[in-house]
């Protein structure tokens, strides 16, 4: 039995290519997403921002895109919920803590 680990942290994307048929060299592949991204549009990030100091807003009245604040401020203003060496942004809940799956 094999497994396989995946660690990612912000928005480095993994995925796993396998070919369709085992025994036929030049069949296609399928291609499997193995990681998500970690942005402050996701739930279960935008939760855990709001839970630890961040807040979550968009970074224009006329922008589309949510960002991390510090909550009352308008830094930093970051895209991503996990990231390393945003030290700077810890106190808004980014952190460099992976998110590990096993295959």
């Amino acid at each position: 039995e094999a497994w396989l680990f995946v660690a990612h942290v912000g928005d480095s994307r993994a995925i796993l290519a396998s070919h369709r048929s085992a025994g036929d060299p030049s069949a296609a592949f399928t291609v499997t997403a193995l990681t998500r991204d970690h942005r402050p549009d996701d739930a279960e990030e935008a939760e855990r921002i709001q839970n630890n100091g961040g807040e979550i807003r968009r970074l224009r009245e006329t922008s589309g895109a949510v960002r991390v604040f510090a909550r009352g401020h308008d830094r930093p203003a970051l895209a991503l919920t996990r990231s390393l060496g945003a030290s700077g942004a810890t106190g808004c809940g980014v952190i460099a803590e992976p998110e590990v799956s096993a295959y």
